[in-house]
């Protein structure tokens, strides 16, 4: 009888430990996991199903167990270790059986290969291992010492290319900080990773590597997640880090001479007391990058030289003043500041009479070209224009140089159904509706006036999607629920791009895409229109998005339409629709 066609019934379970293993082969870099780590004794169902009431290697464990449930979990974990065997010595048997009739070819197709390497000449041989590093970040020490031991003419390259041993971790022991500092040299410049863990001291980690804090090209400091269930670490991981170290600068009269990247990476849930380093100059004027999440510094003149800002923060975060308000402040720090990223949670939250943002100051930020918004887990039921914090920080953030406006709403995963829990039945239109108006005043709000009345303002992208639906998940209902784009609020902008997972109408206000046409076609300088991600689109939606943009008199003026990984949609469907010299179709 054969083994696959009886694979949905008894064998189903079976036959998933080869494809678990199979899929855990394919992992990225599988090397540099811990094996010994993943599999210890702890990990294994059968050791926890007894462990909780008695350690599992005990001297005469027969005489510990002495009542009919603990009898029956350890008889359950014994013949659960029994079947794995089995199972193990079985996929060894045919793995190696496999493995023998590829070794041949292999050594073949290895050796030709290596030849083919083997004729490079060393410098280019060392440009590739440094790529083959850097793609690592935090593990490319790790990397760098695994190429080492390759081969002989490997280990001569890695041991001459200083720039693969820069890479330092505060979870690297004492000895390999030793070498990698050592073979790295006097000149070369460092990525630094620090992570906040119960054991780890960031000011003797400063003591061991003083000799290169000046040479830190990088540094990127991350947390554990803080756990209310478990064993918590101290609060504000990220801000002892940066506290330590800049005291360790302080001390030492240094600073971050070479630092141009600083990524500070801390935990929604913690809380942080608002690190006070005004008055330390720590770092010079080739700071340009910084990332923070939920953890801003004080700010200061060390940040006078960033032009890329990207933060991350929750509005409705514990602290004395708002987010937003400890947001601005530290944009004030930033006077050449080009590129600002922000990601905002709980962006519905609503301010009263006593919270502070009713007087919150226009900030003015003349050098921003770049503006990126992303609402992340946004409630539509719960969004109020008037009164939303969101809508408070886009009509005070005033940027005049604003040439790219990126907006992106994740909708709400666990919220969406709420607004269409009856599938058949005769309020389904009227659940749809309501939630695409939310939509559209969301979409419309977060464009103020002194956004789209920006002269320079050339490009905006769209991306509404459903946050929290994972990739594995069944698609979801859109049951008539559609994006209104409010054209008349863009009327400026050339290049739109738009990544929706709803269908997308263009308007001049919510329901108005059956009204005749309209005189919109003489004041767009809407060119490009780009269809990117748009995973449920299909051609009826094209369709109606077409029609859409007739009514309202501009489609006459485009003159490129980008459809790109929409799986729905085929060209032929829709190349009468956009027009053939229109369409662009790219896979």
């Amino acid at each position: 009888m054969s083994f696959y066609p009886r694979e949905k019934g008894e064998y189903k379970e079976v036959s998933g430990v080869l494809k678990a293993l199979e899929k855990a082969a394919r992992m990225p870099n599988l090397h540099m996991v811990d094996l010994n780590e993943v599999f210890r004794w702890e990990n294994w169902r059968a050791y926890r199903n007894i462990n909780k009431d008695i350690y599992p290697f005990e001297n005469e464990l027969e005489s510990q167990i002495v009542n009919a449930d603990l009898t029956s979990r350890f008889m359950a974990s014994a013949f659960e270790i029994d079947a794995m065997i089995s199972m193990l010595n079985t996929l060894l048997d045919f793995a190696y059986g496999f493995q023998e009739q590829f070794k041949l070819s292999q050594e073949r197709l290895v050796s030709k290969l290596s030849k083919g390497f083997g004729s490079l000449p060393d410098e280019l041989v060392s440009k590739i291992f440094q790529f083959a590093v850097w793609e690592e970040r935090e593990y490319g020490g790790k990397q760098a010492i695994w190429l080492s031991q390759v081969s002989r003419r490997y280990r001569v390259l890695s041991l001459e290319t200083r720039s693969l041993w820069t890479t330092l971790h505060s979870r690297d022991s004492d000895g390999r900080l030793e070498m990698f500092i050592s073979r790295a040299g006097p000149n070369e410049e460092f990525h630094v990773f620090l992570h906040s863990e119960s054991f780890f001291n960031p000011y003797l980690f400063a003591r061991k590597c003083h000799s290169t804090m000046s040479r830190w090209k990088t540094l990127t400091l991350t947390q554990e997640d803080q756990d209310w269930y478990s064993e918590r670490l101290s609060y504000g991981g990220v801000e002892n880090i940066l506290e330590s170290l800049l005291g360790f600068l302080g001390k030492n009269g240094m600073q971050f001479e070479m630092l141009e990247d600083l990524d500070i990476c801390g935990d929604r849930s913690d809380y942080y007391g608002r690190l006070e380093s005004g008055n330390l100059r720590w770092a010079t004027s080739k700071l340009r990058t910084l990332r923070c999440s939920y953890f801003l510094p004080s700010p200061s003149d060390n940040f006078s030289s960033v032009t890329s800002f990207a933060c991350t923060q929750s509005i409705s975060s514990g602290y004395e003043k708002s987010p937003l308000k400890w947001i601005f402040a530290f944009l004030s720090a930033m006077p050449k500041l080009s590129f600002f990223d922000l990601e905002v949670y709980d962006a519905t939250a609503t301010y009263s009479g006593s919270n502070d943002l009713l007087v919150l100051p226009t900030c003015e930020k003349p050098s921003i070209t770049s503006f990126h918004l992303r609402l992340r887990n946004f409630d539509l039921s719960k969004f109020e224009a008037e009164s939303s914090c969101i809508t408070k920080l886009v009509n005070v953030l005033r940027m005049p140089s604003l040439k790219d406006l990126s907006i992106s709403i994740g909708v709400c995963a666990r919220s969406y159904g709420n607004y269409y829990p009856f599938v058949n039945s005769g309020r389904s239109q009227e659940k749809s509706t309501k939630w695409s108006r939310a939509l559209y005043n969301a979409s419309h709000a977060l464009l103020p006036d002194h956004f789209t009345d920006s002269a320079q303002l050339a490009s905006l992208s769209y991306e509404v999607w459903l946050d929290g639906h994972g990739h594995t998940d069944s698609p979801p209902a859109l049951n008539g629920r559609v994006f209104h784009i409010p054209l008349h609020r863009i009327l400026d902008v050339s290049n739109m791009t738009v990544t929706s997972f709803v269908p997308v109408l263009f308007t001049q206000g919510f329901g108005d895409e059956n009204l005749q046409p309209t005189g919109f076609g003489e004041s767009s300088r809407l060119r490009e229109l780009k269809f990117i991600g748009c995973e449920n689109m299909t051609e009826e939606d094209i369709r109606w998005t077409v029609r859409s943009l007739r009514l309202i008199g501009v489609l006459k003026n485009i003159v490129r339409v980008i459809v790109k990984d929409c799986d729905k949609i085929v060209y032929d469907d829709i190349v009468g629709v956009v027009g053939e010299e229109r369409l662009h179709f790219l896979d």
